[in-house]
């Protein structure tokens, strides 16, 4: 049995390539109807926040990484990162990955 949340939005993610550099992802998350609420431009090498739209995903919430890798070259759902506080490897969904405050 499936629970919808209301306080969940209800998004849609849209990967897609990125045409001036290889190892970058546009990921854009909408609600359903068509209103943007992150859009977040993905790099190799580049530091994320890990922020989750859902507020119930609390799994990696607050930590700072770097990305790493992709799971896969056509439509990579996770990304490989390295958290900044400890070292470790870990994955994480690319619509969690954030800009990180500077």
């Amino acid at each position: 049995m499936y629970v919808i949340l209301d306080d969940a939005p209800a998004v849609y993610y849209h990967v897609m390539d990125s045409k001036d550099a290889d190892g970058c992802l546009e990921v854009f998350a909408e609600t359903k109807d068509r209103r943007l609420i992150r859009r977040t431009l993905i790099e190799l090498g580049r530091t994320y926040q890990v922020a989750p739209l859902n507020p119930r995903k609390k799994k990696h919430c607050g930590r700072v990484c770097k990305v790493r890798a992709f799971d896969e070259d056509f439509m990579p759902r996770f990304a490989v990162v390295q958290f900044m506080d400890n070292g470790r490897i870990g994955k994480v969904d690319l619509e969690d990955l954030a800009d990180a405050a500077k």
